[in-house]
C-alpha cells in the first residue's frame, strides 16, 4: 500500500514543462488532473491560434463546445490568452485532485 501511495505522489509531482510554463495554467497545476491540464492547454492553444490568425473570438458565457459540454472545461471561447490565470472554479470538480 505504501508503494502505491508513493507512486501516486510521484505521478502527481510530474508535470510536463509545456504545462508548467504556461502562465494561464499557473494556478491549476497540482490542483487538477494531468488529463485536465492537457485538455485545457489544447483550448488555450486553439484560442491563441485564432487570435494570431486575426479571427475575432465570440465571448460566450454558456458555450456548447465539446470541451465544455463533455468534460466541464473552459473552451477556447472563454480561456484567457493574455497570461491571466484560469480560476479553479471554472473546472468541473470531478477533475480536481483534492476531490
Amino acid at each position: 500500500m505504501q508503494r502505491l501511495r508513493g507512486q501516486a505522489m510521484n505521478g502527481r509531482n510530474r508535470i510536463p514543462l509545456d504545462l508548467s510554463n504556461t502562465p494561464e495554467l499557473r494556478d491549476l497545476t497540482r490542483k487538477i488532473s494531468l488529463f485536465a491540464l492537457t485538455e485545457v492547454k489544447k483550448q488555450i492553444t486553439l484560442a491563441k491560434k485564432e487570435e494570431s490568425e486575426g479571427i475575432i473570438r465570440a465571448w460566450l458565457q454558456n458555450c456548447q463546445c465539446h470541451a465544455a459540454r463533455r468534460y466541464g472545461f473552459p473552451c477556447y471561447h472563454v480561456v484567457p490568452t493574455n497570461g491571466d490565470t484560469i480560476p479553479l472554479n471554472s473546472i468541473a470538480p470531478f477533475w480536481r485532485l483534492d476531490n
